[in-house]
C-alpha cells in the first residue's frame, strides 16, 4: 500500500505541473487545465452520486447531478472565451460565471424533481442531493481553477493553483508518514480511526514548509519570481493545512454516513479521487480568498 501511495503520488504530482507549465502556452484558455478539470468534475462527481446513493438522500437524475457540476465548472472559461464582449476582468479571478451556472443547475434541479413527482417522501431529499453536489463538486473546485486567471501573466497563475494543490496535499502526506511512525493518540477515531495529533502536527509543519518552498521561492519551469512574501507563504500554509485536514475528515463523515471505506478503488493505496482531492477542494476557496482577496499584502 505504502509503494503504491509513493508511485500514484508521485504520478499525479507531475501531471498537474505538467499541466500547469505546459498550458501557460495558451493563456488565457488553457485548454489543458479545461480537459483535466472536465475528466476530475466528472470521475469525482460520480464518485459522490455513488456515495450519496447509498443514503434514502436519492438523486434522481444522476446524469445531470455530473453534468450540472461540470457546468458550474466549465463557466469558469466563459470570460476567457468571450474576451472582450464581457465587463469581466481576465486580469483578476471573478466567480460570477460560476455562481450564476450554480443558481442555474440548481434551480432546474428544482424543476426536474417537481416534473418527476410521484409521491410525497423523496422530492426534497433529491434536490438537497443536487445542491450538494453542485456545491461540493463544481463550486468549490472553481475557487481553485480561478487562481489560474491570478494574473496577466500566466506564471503567476500557475504558481497559485500549484500551491493551492501541493500545499494541502503534502500536508496530507506529511501527516500520513508522521502518523505512521509517531501516531499515538487518536484525533476523532468515530471519523477516521487512523488519524492521530502526532500526525495532525506533522501535516502542518509539512504544509507550512510546502507552501514557504513553493510560494515564497522560484519554481523552476513554474514561475521565475516568488508568488508571496515568506511569511505570507508560512500563514498560507498554516491556514489551508489546517482546513485541508478538516476537508479530509469532513470526507471521511461523507464515507462513514454513507457506510463506504472509499469513495472509490481506481487509485491504489488512496481509494477514489474524491479521496485525493477531498483537502484540496475544502481548501480552494481559502486558498482563493488570501491570494485573491489579501493578494496586496501577500504578493511578494
Amino acid at each position: 500500500m505504502l509503494q503504491h501511495r509513493l508511485y500514484y503520488g508521485a504520478a499525479m504530482i507531475a501531471t498537474a505541473i505538467a499541466v500547469i507549465t505546459v498550458d501557460g502556452r495558451f493563456a488565457p484558455i488553457f485548454p489543458l487545465l479545461f480537459i483535466a478539470s472536465t475528466f476530475l468534475t466528472w470521475t469525482i462527481g460520480t464518485e459522490l452520486v455513488w456515495l450519496v446513493d447509498r443514503l434514502p438522500l436519492r438523486i434522481r437524475h444522476r446524469r445531470y447531478a455530473r453534468w450540472g457540476a461540470l457546468a458550474i465548472v466549465w463557466a469558469n472559461w466563459l470570460p476567457a472565451l468571450v474576451g472582450d464582449w464581457t465587463p469581466l476582468d481576465l486580469a483578476s479571478p471573478t466567480m460570477k460565471a460560476s455562481l450564476t451556472a450554480f443558481m442555474v443547475v440548481g434551480m432546474w434541479g428544482y424543476i426536474l424533481t417537481a416534473y418527476d413527482y410521484h409521491r410525497p417522501g423523496d422530492s426534497v431529499l433529491s434536490i438537497a442531493g443536487y445542491l450538494f453536489v453542485f456545491f461540493y463538486v463544481g463550486l468549490m473546485s472553481s475557487f481553485l481553477y480561478q487562481l489560474r486567471w491570478l494574473s496577466p501573466d500566466p506564471q503567476f497563475g500557475a504558481a497559485a493553483i500549484l500551491v493551492a494543490i501541493m500545499t494541502p496535499k503534502l500536508g496530507d502526506a506529511g501527516a500520513y508518514f508522521t502518523g505512521r511512525w509517531l501516531g499515538r493518540r487518536k484525533l476523532i477515531p468515530k471519523l477516521s480511526p487512523g488519524k492521530t495529533y502526532e500526525g495532525a502536527v506533522g501535516g502542518l509543519a509539512a504544509a507550512v514548509l510546502a507552501a514557504w518552498a513553493l510560494g515564497s521561492h522560484p519554481v523552476p519551469f513554474v514561475c521565475t519570481a516568488p508568488l508571496m512574501k515568506p511569511w505570507a507563504a508560512a500563514l498560507f500554509g498554516l491556514v489551508v493545512g489546517i482546513l485541508g485536514q478538516v476537508g479530509d475528515l469532513m470526507e471521511s463523515l461523507i464515507k462513514r454516513d454513507c457506510e463506504a471505506k472509499d469513495a472509490a478503488q481506481s487509485i491504489p493505496g488512496f481509494g477514489g479521487l474524491l479521496d485525493v482531492a477531498d483537502a484540496i477542494l475544502f481548501s480552494a476557496p481559502l486558498s482563493y480568498l488570501m491570494l485573491v482577496g489579501f493578494g496586496e499584502w501577500f504578493r511578494a
